[in-house]
């Protein structure tokens, strides 16, 4: 009884001004409510009489090595079984594709008898390809027994030049074959031998940086890009004020090599990319003999 009498003391406390917008608020939220629940019912794609035919994935990769090919196979679903097999095709879209027409080429998706999966083989040629993504969009076209939903499939196609993890590795002799940086000497271990490591397509020696103020040496990284060596944004632990992106791709052009022969090859960078002594960014240039 004492809650009830609270309660009731309660509401005789409101007004009639604040009621009415009690109101208001109850009428929105069960429009709402109603509205919402009229929205999940409108989500059905497909009935008894169709069949749902959607791609696995939203995302894949079409990597084309270097003057050659390349393919990959994006599997389809369907939600119904049939007894004998089934093919479903598939479109570009043209207003989301960067890819070049030459680069690609693809059939239809063809769902076996009595499954519920097929397969879309796509095939990559290097055409111009560069190891910058471009997109390919498909969609599966719709058909009088069948639905798709609105989602397309993204294809990156891009140039891979593999290099065995063997090539480009082991003990190196170093030069720099460019003029030293302004008052500070070498860049990294001139003259010296270090030992090169591979991770995948990446390459990694120990070497100090400014030898003649820093001796404590840190790993230094380059990348091997279809037949160029590109260094990445990387520190240094001695610098005027921050070493933070010191080192950097070339600016100037990037350096070559020959996939067959690591006996010699040559890596140029940006040398003090952040200007943070006052005399960068430099190009700097050095040259590896295996040993």
């Amino acid at each position: 009884m004492r809650t009830q009498v609270c309660v009731h003391n309660k509401i005789q406390g409101i007004n009639k001004e604040e009621i009415e917008i009690m109101k208001k608020y109850f009428l929105i939220t069960l429009l709402t409510t109603i509205i919402l629940s009229s929205c999940e019912e409108d989500k059905i794609l497909f009935d008894g009489n169709q069949a749902l035919v959607t791609f696995s994935a939203g995302i894949v990769d079409l990597p084309i090595e270097i003057d050659a090919t390349g393919s990959v196979d994006v599997i389809a679903n369907v939600t119904t079984l049939s007894t004998s097999e089934r093919t479903f095709n598939v479109a570009v879209v043209e207003d989301e594709t960067t890819a070049g027409p030459t680069t690609y080429s693809f059939g239809s998706i063809v769902i076996p008898a009595n499954s519920y999966h097929g397969t879309l083989t796509i095939n990559g040629v290097d055409d111009n390809v560069t190891p910058t993504p471009e997109k390919l969009v498909l969609k599966i076209i719709e058909g009088q027994d069948f639905v798709t939903p609105d989602e397309n499939l993204i294809v990156n196609i891009f140039q891979v030049c593999p290099v065995s993890d063997t090539l480009f590795t082991g003990m190196y002799r170093i030069d720099e074959i460019t003029p030293f940086l302004p008052f500070s000497g070498p860049t990294l271990n001139n003259g010296g031998v270090v030992e090169i490591t591979s991770d995948g397509l990446t390459r990694v020696f120990n070497t100090p940086n400014f030898p003649n103020f820093c001796s404590a040496p840190i790993p230094f990284t380059f990348n091997l890009v279809c037949n160029e060596t590109v260094v990445i944004i990387q520190n240094t632990n001695c610098a005027c004020n921050s070493g933070t992106d010191w080192f950097g791709p070339s600016t100037s052009g990037n350096s070559s090599y020959d996939p067959s022969d690591d006996s010699v090859f040559e890596v140029t960078f940006s040398n003090d990319v952040q200007n943070d002594c006052g005399s960068g960014p430099v190009q700097t240039t050095y040259r590896f003999t295996k040993q």
